[in-house]
């Protein structure tokens, strides 16, 4: 997924955050214990503006798709977790699938087949009951050949799937994805597949309303026709007000009765004003930390996230490998990957996972290589190279880096396009750029979150990279389990990483601001999506200043 404008905003407040590190501490349940004697300036204010029955959030503004076949940015994902579910949800502690529409499910003893029992009390907000049949016509929806729903490719693992996304096949019976009856989903597989449930606590794999199936972009309605713990209340360009689904299967523990999601233009200083008074709760970005009055309040974790540049495929020097590995190679990567800059520098594309081999990309610059790459080759570069950036500080630093270093080296232009980010991911599937950037939060936590977008088959393969020895490898992959798999998967990434269409720069840490003193249930997790069905007001709030006492353990 897409992440949001924030990411692109970390650079230059490495050492800030180094500084305030120490004083921030986060516990598994979101308490903090205040060690401070005396309040911070602007604390007492925040105290007297606890709501008492909204929860306000600050999402950076861009447009939403509110469709979820078609959507595929964190922002999206993020409001999804309270208007939609699919047949499971992620814990939101693990990650790990657990039901939500389907209340139980079985899986066959040569793990290809599953049958998903649903839930009789699952509703969509205007009381039309959830039933098998609307997510066998929602996935098939998404799997209709020219439809471009960004994440449909996750379930070529299905039988007859690809052929029909593709138009080979026709026949929508054809898909091994059959509602037996009313309350009964059965999905056939090529092969076991150990990731399968993990992709189904997607956005993309939720239910469609029967009245909305064949609309394509919802952005002009009024509400969406979800079936989630929230339904929208009111819907403007600068809000978005949530209500609680009284309807919601699970809506007795849905705590908090009302959600008011605020869209923040790009100004820091005064979105960090606004979580400072107290009239936002939850910034997920666009906030600048040396504001921060309460730095007890600022959250960081690992992320599942890695930014990285991308050659363009489509035209030359892109669609040329040594001429992309000659252009990395003169590549300033030392100084692109600055620890002064970057919270993580990266030369690969997967964050570390356990048990996933230990992979090399491109580590440093060599210039004379370069040169006598093309030069053995008798390969000549353009005359022009155009670098294609959103407007962020980070991005730009690291295209002045290669302009200067690539225009000296090769004799060649290098023009820098910028772009502003609420639409700058539309326009990458075209062919005016050689080289763009994004940064990417694998959509669950798996290897293939990152490669599989990559094959000659996914909606999401912006570069437009083919690679024979590649899909293979991918391919081959979901026939496997563990650790081979792993080790399958990772010889996919080598080849991507020595093919040079990416230069990886850095693994993204999550930074959120959270006011742990309001409200719990926000429990960090690398993928950055919290399901706000978990959120719950708190029913004591510790005076300011004061310390929270630990029990003794003769007392408990």
């Amino acid at each position: 997924m897409f992440t949001s404008s924030a990411m692109y905003k970390k650079a230059s407040v490495y050492f800030i955050l180094l500084q305030i590190f120490l004083a921030i501490t986060v516990s598994a349940n979101n308490i903090t214990e205040i060690t401070k004697p005396a309040p911070e300036a602007g604390e007492q204010a925040q105290s007297r503006s606890i709501p008492q029955d909204t929860l306000v959030i600050g999402f950076p503004r861009q447009p939403i798709e509110f469709n979820p076949l078609f959507a595929y940015t964190i922002t999206e994902a993020q409001l999804f977790t309270a208007l939609y579910e699919g047949l499971v949800s992620r814990d939101p502690f693990t990650l790990r699938p657990i039901p939500a529409v389907a209340e139980t499910w079985e899986i066959s003893s040569n793990n290809k087949e599953y049958i998903f029992h649903l839930r009789q009390d699952a509703y969509f907000w205007d009381g039309v009951k959830v039933t098998a049949e609307h997510f066998r016509n929602s996935w098939l929806r998404m799997l209709k050949p020219g439809e471009n729903s960004k994440y449909a490719f996750l379930l070529d693992i299905v039988e007859g799937a690809k052929q029909f996304r593709k138009g080979e096949v026709e026949d929508p019976a054809s898909v091994g994805i059959k509602a037996i009856d009313r309350f009964t989903l059965k999905v056939v597989l090529n092969s076991p597949a150990e990731h399968f449930l993990k992709i189904l606590g997607h956005h993309t794999f939720v239910p469609l309303h029967p009245a909305f199936l064949n609309k394509k972009t919802w952005i002009g309605l009024p509400s969406a026709p979800g079936n989630g713990p929230y339904y929208i209340l009111r819907k403007t360009e600068n809000y978005l007000f949530l209500t609680k689904n009284l309807l919601y299967w699970d809506e007795q523990n849905v705590q908090i009765p009302n959600i008011k999601i605020i869209f923040l233009d790009d100004n820091a200083q005064e979105n960090s004003a606004l979580f400072n008074e107290g009239k936002i709760h939850w910034l997920t970005g666009g906030f600048s930390i040396e504001h921060i009055e309460q730095k007890r309040h600022i959250i960081f974790n690992a992320s599942f996230a890695t930014t990285y540049f991308f050659f363009n495929y489509r035209t030359e020097p892109g669609n040329n490998e040594i001429m992309r590995q000659a252009l990395i190679l003169a590549a300033p990567l030392e100084k692109i990957r600055d620890k002064n800059f970057l919270f993580f520098p990266a030369s690969t594309l997967v964050p570390p996972i356990p048990d996933y081999p230990e992979l090399s990309g491109f580590g440093e610059q060599n210039k004379e290589k370069a040169l006598l790459l093309l030069k053995k080759n008798n390969l000549t570069l353009p005359e022009e190279i155009i670098i294609k950036i959103p407007n962020s500080f980070e991005s730009l630093r690291i295209a002045i880096l290669l302009k200067t270093s690539w225009e000296e080296i090769f004799g060649i232009d290098v023009g820098i396009v910028i772009r502003d980010f609420q639409y700058y991911h539309q326009n990458l599937k075209g062919d005016d750029y050689t080289l763009a950037t994004i940064s990417w939060i694998g959509a669950f936590p798996d290897p293939l979150a990152f490669l599989q977008m990559w094959t000659s088959y996914s909606n999401l393969n912006f570069a437009g990279f083919r690679c024979a020895v590649f899909d293979n490898y991918i391919t081959e992959s979901l026939l496997l389990a563990g650790r081979e798999r792993y080790k399958l998967l990772s010889q996919a990434e080598q080849r991507l990483l020595d093919s040079a269409i990416i230069l990886p720069i850095s693994f993204i840490p999550s930074i959120n601001l959270v006011n742990t003193d309001i409200f719990t249930g926000w429990f960090p997790n690398p993928i950055d999506i919290y399901p706000m069905k978990y959120f719950r007001f708190r029913k004591n709030v510790i005076p300011f200043g004061l310390v929270k006492a630990k029990p003794h353990a003769e007392g408990l």
